[in-house]
C-alpha cells in the first residue's frame, strides 16, 4: 500500500510519538473522522510498527539487565578470589562477605526480573489508541 505524506505523518504521530488519533487530528489540522478512517485502513501497518517498537524496548531493557548481570558476576568472581587469598586475620574480611552477599542478592534480583519479563508484556499500549489523558 502506497502512503501519502499525510498518512505517513499520521502513522508517525500515532506510533512513534504515541499520540491519540484526536491529538494527531488537532496537530495535523484534519478531521478526526478522516484519521479514524485511516486508522482502520492502516490498522495492520500501525499494529506491526507498534509491535516492533514494543519488542525493541523490551529487547533494550533485557540487554541492559544482561549487561548489569555480567558486571555483578565479574565483581562477584573478583570478591570470591580476594576472599580465597585472605587468611581471615583482618577485620575487612567481614565487609567483603557482606559485599559478596549484597552482590549475590542483586544477581538474584536481576535473574528474577529477566525470567519474569520474558513473557510478561501485554497489549496495554493498544488500549488508549483514541484518547490521551488530556482528551477527557
Amino acid at each position: 500500500m502506497l502512503l501519502d505524506n499525510k498518512q505517513r505523518e499520521f502513522i508517525d504521530k500515532v506510533v512513534l510519538q504515541r499520540k491519540s488519533v484526536y491529538t494527531a487530528a488537532k496537530e495535523m489540522d484534519m478531521p478526526v473522522a478522516k484519521l479514524i478512517e485511516w486508522y482502520d485502513d492502516l490498522f495492520d501497518e500501525i499494529t506491526r510498527l507498534k509491535t516492533e517498537q514494543t519488542l525493541s524496548i523490551i529487547e533494550e531493557y533485557d540487554l541492559s539487565q544482561i549487561s548489569e548481570l555480567e558486571y555483578y558476576a565479574k565483581l562477584q568472581k573478583k570478591l570470591k578470589a580476594e576472599l580465597n587469598d585472605r587468611d581471615f586475620s583482618g577485620l575487612p574480611t567481614d565487609k567483603l562477605y557482606l559485599l559478596l552477599s549484597d552482590i549475590r542478592s542483586k544477581i538474584d534480583t536481576i535473574l528474577g526480573d529477566i525470567s519474569n519479563n520474558e513473557n510478561d508484556w501485554d497489549d496495554e499500549f493498544m488500549d488508549d489508541e483514541f484518547y490521551d489523558d488530556d482528551d477527557y
